[in-house]
């Protein structure tokens, strides 16, 4: 199978204790069941350490207790250092949290399977990567180190999405403006934050809406291509499901709203981050953007 990745892929590290939004804090950590098996036989105090911090659901899930106000994994000391990875390392933790923020999905063409794969947006070393270049999106073949640009990529795969629909044309328009922030107000919040964000911005959009028209005119957009590519590459298998012009406008939405968001933080970084974190890793709330865009586009 062939195995296709980001260019940054490989430059992928977690920033552990340096990492200001730890994935061990506020996060369900769920064991799979393989390695439940293991964390239960092993001995020692890190075994039984291990045995008081898992639960078992009633349908047989594992998953650490987390605790305090933060929802902190029981393993997670306050240096922002990994307990398990200091005692037993890392090749014996739990598949999540070997390969978060990494994801992985499998297609099939009539020359072979292939396998797409990169990190996930929600992991601030992931964005850092993402922003370190702001030229065109790279994709790579693992193994034959063959590289592809995204219009390749496509072709690839015989994705047939639109060129048009292949970069970010930002609409400078405060119906589509408002439509955007609309929109991802009716996403369920993970927290009391991203609330307060969204209505913060919906009572600054005329001006938010007026800072975006000055910065398209600007052509102040050097990054802009590469966050929507990655955006609707994240969301590819989603073409199985939705029509391609449903899927793309998801891309330009989200680009659009990060954009907004930026506006109001100056902090491009973390609107991406916070974002995914929101959107991105509920897919409860990808499939109600989609559905909206859905009926928009259709009526």
């Amino acid at each position: 199978m062939k195995h296709i990745v980001p260019d940054f892929y490989k430059a992928f590290h977690c920033k552990a204790d340096a990492c200001q939004h730890t994935c061990c804090r506020g996060w369900e950590i769920d064991i799979d069941n393989t390695t439940a098996v293991q964390y239960q036989a092993m001995s020692g105090a890190i075994g039984d350490a291990l045995r008081a911090s898992m639960v078992c659901d009633e349908e047989g899930n594992w998953q650490f207790k987390l605790s305090g106000s933060d929802e902190r994994c029981p393993f997670l000391q306050p240096n922002g250092l990994c307990r398990l990875i200091l005692t037993i390392g890392e090749k014996n933790l739990c598949d999540i949290c070997t390969l978060h923020p990494r994801f992985f999905e499998v297609w099939e063409t009539p020359s072979g399977s292939v396998e797409l794969g990169g990190v996930g947006l929600c992991c601030e070393k992931s964005c850092e990567l993402l922003l370190v270049s702001d030229g065109p999106l790279q994709f790579v073949n693992s193994e034959t180190k063959e590289t592809f640009s995204f219009a390749e990529l496509l072709a690839y795969i015989q994705l047939p999405i639109p060129v048009a629909q292949q970069m970010y044309e930002p609409k400078a328009s405060t119906a589509y403006g408002q439509f955007v922030l609309d929109c991802l107000a009716q996403t369920e919040p993970i927290n009391e934050i991203w609330t307060q964000q969204i209505q913060l911005m919906q009572a600054r959009a005329d001006s938010l809406l007026h800072q975006m028209t000055m910065v398209i005119q600007k052509g102040l957009l050097s990054h802009w291509n590469r966050i929507y590519q990655y955006i609707l590459y994240r969301q590819l298998g989603q073409c199985d499901t939705w029509p391609i012009d449903v899927v793309t406008a998801y891309a330009h939405m989200n680009t659009t709203f990060i954009l907004l968001t930026y506006l109001q933080t100056g902090c491009l970084q973390e609107a991406i981050r916070s974002w995914s974190e929101q959107i991105e890793y509920d897919t409860e709330n990808v499939a109600v953007l989609l559905d909206m865009l859905a009926y928009d586009i259709s009526s």
